[in-house]
């Protein structure tokens, strides 16, 4: 008798031992950061070059009141890389844009306080302390003596990206 309880003893709880499945757990992590946000400050989004005469050239510089003022803000966790580019274009790094009145054009060559052109149309900063990251662009612009008369305007977006 003995040994009729100890073997259905041994298949009831032994079996389950034999049977038992094995798991393994795992962990998901996600961390959200901050998304990027180019602020041009509206009251200095133009390069203004003021009028110009034929033959003549004109420059506004990064410090000057004409410039443009940009603030790239995000998150510090990660690096982040900044650069002009042509409209529609996000990829691309510029250092010149052209403006128009619609039919003739002129070339504007940007220039920046923080060798933004001076690095090819772009730059790329580490994780750490960089944002808030403001900078000034500003530029010249040569107008040739044959040049048609009128208001000649373009534009170009500041573009950032997490690296």
């Amino acid at each position: 008798m003995k040994k009729v309880l100890f073997a259905l003893l041994f298949v009831l709880v032994g079996a389950g031992y034999a049977f038992a499945a094995a798991t393994g757990e795992v962990h998901i992590h996600c961390r959200v950061i901050q998304a990027l946000q180019v602020i041009v400050d509206s009251n200095y989004a133009t390069i203004e070059f003021g009028d110009v005469v034929q033959g003549d050239s004109a420059t506004v510089t990064p410090g000057d009141a004409t410039s443009a003022s940009v603030e790239v803000v995000g998150s510090n966790l990660l690096g982040v890389t900044i650069m002009f580019t042509a409209v529609g274009d996000l990829t691309t790094p510029i250092t010149s844009v052209d403006i128009s009145d619609g039919t003739n054009t002129l070339t504007v060559n940007l220039s920046d306080n923080q060798g933004i052109v001076s690095n090819g149309g772009q730059i790329s900063l580490s994780a750490g302390s960089w944002s808030p990251f403001y900078f000034r662009i500003g530029g010249d612009v040569t107008v040739p003596e044959t040049q048609a008369p009128g208001d000649y305007y373009g534009s170009f977006w500041v573009v950032a990206n997490y690296q």
